[in-house]
């Protein structure tokens, strides 16, 4: 299950995404909230949170996210977590293979790298877009691009894997 920091004021929280851009399920400190996203015109949208409806409106702003509520401002800073890196298969002790997965259903905007690109930790490998946010998906390590399993431009869900890296 893909997690993000998520930072407001003085305070993070990690989120853990499960479902797709209209139907989610979002974990966090122990709790699992049901989000249903209805979209009603371009960075606005109905969210249905537990069966309670709001109206929010949501713009980027710099590096962050404001998301309005008509009586709340939320200024937001989303950040993928990285996972912690599991070893796919090895070959005298180092590991061969690592998939980067798109984090959720939405829109592949683009694949930075092609196979036989080498790539540091945290390198951008593809821009993808979901939810009216873009997101940068990154190598959770160095590495070789093995193989570009998926192309800019097309849908994607989540999970699926965008490249392998050796």
């Amino acid at each position: 299950m893909p997690a993000y920091e998520v930072e407001w004021e003085d305070q993070v929280a990690v989120v853990e995404v499960a479902g797709d851009a209209r139907d989610l399920t979002l974990t966090f400190g122990g709790r699992r909230v049901a989000v249903e996203m209805i979209p009603v015109a371009p960075g606005h949208c109905l969210a249905r949170i537990d069966g309670t409806a709001l109206a929010i409106a949501m713009r980027e702003d710099g590096d962050g996210l404001v998301i309005d509520t008509g009586w709340e401002r939320y200024r937001l800073r989303v950040r993928r977590r990285l996972p912690i890196p599991t070893r796919r298969g090895t070959r005298g002790g180092r590991e061969t293979a690592r998939a980067v997965p798109a984090p959720m259903p939405g829109l592949l905007v683009s694949v930075e790298v092609r196979e036989g690109d080498p790539v540091r930790a945290g390198q951008v490998v593809a821009i993808m877009e979901a939810m009216k946010m873009r997101m940068e998906i990154r190598a959770p390590a160095a590495g070789t691009v093995k193989r570009v399993h998926a192309r800019g431009g097309v849908e994607i869900t989540g999970g699926q894997p965008i490249v392998t890296l050796e």
